[in-house]
């Protein structure tokens, strides 16, 4: 695990003390509580909502957006009608999996950096194993609401550990104590994302309000944090 130096996003004063707090937390692990875990995502939030390579990150809202109209589309269909209505002759018969589908719709966007599209496809990748999501036709019993939720919170994971894996093994030097708090760290966010009645995302078949929608989901999501 890990990214190369080239993709990570630039140092800011909110990468710098998400840093912090978690080399603090590694300090005192022995003491590991909720507020260590807190301080971080907090720091990490920041980023979030604040750096050019956070989530607020026009980018991200248009892959967000990308990703939604595509379940919002096979919700009012299915599958096949999507796969035939929206792709030409080329992308339809390269279609062999969800996988596949969601690939050809972030990889033929030049509008993401190879940096974005590799936490975005991590984060696809992550929710179709969640969600037991194995055939193309497995999309046409996809829950939205659940669907998106899981990728927002894989695409937040993504984005730490792409971020900050590096970081916590060269504080650790222990791979149980990495892999542990990188734990914590999912298992928090995914509380706050996955409560009950904490979000509900009620998806609109239209592109051309998708990607408003998409601003306004992530901050929902960025305000439970």
């Amino acid at each position: 695990m890990g990214t190369s130096k080239s993709y990570l996003p630039k140092v800011t004063k909110n990468t710098t003390q998400t840093k912090l707090n978690i080399t603090n937390s590694i300090k005192h692990s022995g003491e590991k509580n909720q507020e260590s875990l807190i301080k971080i995502v907090n720091s990490f939030k920041n980023s979030l909502a604040e750096d050019p390579s956070g989530l607020k990150n026009g980018n991200y809202a248009s892959a967000i957006s990308a990703i939604s109209g595509i379940i919002a589309a096979i919700s009012s269909s299915s599958v096949g009608g999507y796969v035939n209505s929206q792709l030409n002759d080329n992308d339809r018969y390269s279609i062999q999996s969800p996988q596949d589908l969601f690939n050809n719709a972030i990889r033929n966007n030049d509008y993401l950096t190879e940096f974005e599209k590799s936490n975005v496809l991590d984060a696809v990748s992550l929710t179709l194993e969640n969600l037991k999501i194995d055939e193309l036709e497995d999309l046409n019993l996809v829950n939205c609401d659940l669907f998106i939720k899981t990728f927002l919170l894989n695409l937040i994971y993504s984005l730490f550990i792409s971020s900050y894996y590096e970081h916590i093994n060269s504080k650790t030097n222990n791979p149980k104590e990495t892999q542990s708090l990188c734990l914590d760290i999912k298992q928090y966010i995914e509380g706050r994302i996955m409560a009950e009645n904490a979000i509900t995302i009620e998806l609109i078949n239209n592109q051309s309000k998708m990607d408003e929608y998409a601003r306004n989901v992530i901050d929902e999501v960025l305000s439970l944090l």
